[in-house]
């Protein structure tokens, strides 16, 4: 879709793309099509839907902390390794614990209907049962000791052994 904006004496043409992706699960594919698309493109719309709100909540979060400014993965290899350990990670260390906790505090205070952020929620229901989930969240790791992690550590190697 093109559009054109006709400015006095400049003829200005946008390209924008619009894409849907329904039971998005994994954010991979989205983000797979974002980096393929022509520099060209001014504008490139992804609408990303999953009928689970847990998927649509880590997918929301991912989604912020990549279009974040801070972001920067070339430069600080630390974002790399926190979006590794929160896409793919069962054991976190406390750096990128206290980030989570920050990202999650980060986004249950800002207003999420603004049409102005790079990443929308559309539906009321949705921002309610999400912000649930990340309340969820949040108070999972935040009363998680180390005692807690070394049990689950424990369990795991009574069920999985090499």
């Amino acid at each position: 879709m093109h559009k054109i904006y006709l400015t006095n004496p400049i003829l200005v043409i946008i390209f924008l793309v619009q894409i849907l992706f329904l039971g998005s699960g994994d954010l991979r594919n989205a983000l797979l099509t974002a980096s393929l698309c022509p520099e060209a493109y001014e504008k490139l719309d992804i609408h990303v839907s999953d009928n689970c709100h847990i998927v649509t909540a880590r997918n929301f979060l991912i989604s912020n902390i990549l279009l974040s400014e801070a972001f920067n993965p070339v430069t600080n290899t630390e974002d790399m390794h926190y979006l590794w350990s929160l896409w793919y990670g069962l054991q976190w260390n406390e750096t990128t614990r206290k980030r989570f906790i920050k990202d999650l505090k980060h986004l249950l205070a800002i207003p999420w209907s603004n049409s102005n952020s790079r990443v929308i929620l559309h539906e009321a229901k949705d921002n309610e049962c999400i912000k649930r989930i990340f309340n969820s969240w949040l108070n999972t790791v935040c009363n998680m000791s180390t005692h807690a992690v070394d049990k689950i550590k424990q369990q795991r190697l009574l069920v999985v052994r090499p």
